[in-house]
């Protein structure tokens, strides 16, 4: 007979300590995918939403905080209830800064905490930061961290066909002028293009 509790995707790091947590969610009713993420996109999580993840702090808990802001992050798991179980209380202050709306519980009382969370989605969830927000409206010679006397090489410009440096610089998002003695020079035939900062060159 299928569980009519709800559908738990399970988060943990440990293959063994996955299918033990596993089987215990699924001995009180509920339905649980507690496969270890073979990988960091978040398609591989789930073959169906869930009513909840459960994020096991246990085992590698910085693992399990960024999953958890990713499926925050994404549209589609937003407004999904996260369970946040076990932990150092270290790791789950930060996994608490990282998601303050989440739900923090032990193994001991998981049953009622789970019914809890599945009962009360969030509202209106918090998203965090992503990495790339700390650089939002940082010109993109800085973004890329080109320095006095660094060699870049510019694949897929994004002017058409542009011919130097100078012309790569003023296409949209190049904001901040040429690092210090950087030239540009134009390719000749079956040479690309290139820009030299000191005495290194590289194509671009």
């Amino acid at each position: 007979m299928e569980s009519t509790r709800g559908r738990v995707r399970l988060i943990h790091w440990n293959e063994a300590e996955a299918a033990e947590r596993g089987e215990r969610l699924r001995r009180i009713g509920f339905r649980v995918d507690h496969r270890v993420p073979v990988s960091a996109s978040l398609k591989s999580l789930f073959d169906e939403l869930p009513d909840v993840f459960v994020v096991d702090l246990g085992r590698l808990p910085s693992h399990g905080r960024e999953m958890a802001a990713s499926l925050r992050e994404r549209k589609t798991t937003r407004h999904v209830p996260i369970l946040f179980v076990g932990g150092e209380p270290s790791k789950v202050e930060r996994a608490r800064q990282t998601l303050p709306d989440a739900a923090f519980t032990c193994w001991e009382r998981i049953e009622r905490d789970l019914e809890r969370a599945i009962a009360s989605p969030p509202r209106d969830p918090v998203v965090p930061p992503t990495y790339f927000d700390a650089y939002s409206g940082t010109p993109l010679v800085k973004k890329l961290g080109i320095r006095n006397g660094t060699s870049v090489a510019l694949i897929g410009p994004p002017a058409a066909s542009p011919r130097s440096w100078d012309n790569c610089r003023t296409a949209p998002g190049w904001t901040a002028p040429l690092p210090y003695r950087a030239t540009s020079s134009s390719g000749s035939r079956g040479r690309a293009p290139s820009f030299r900062t000191d005495s290194k060159t590289c194509p671009v």
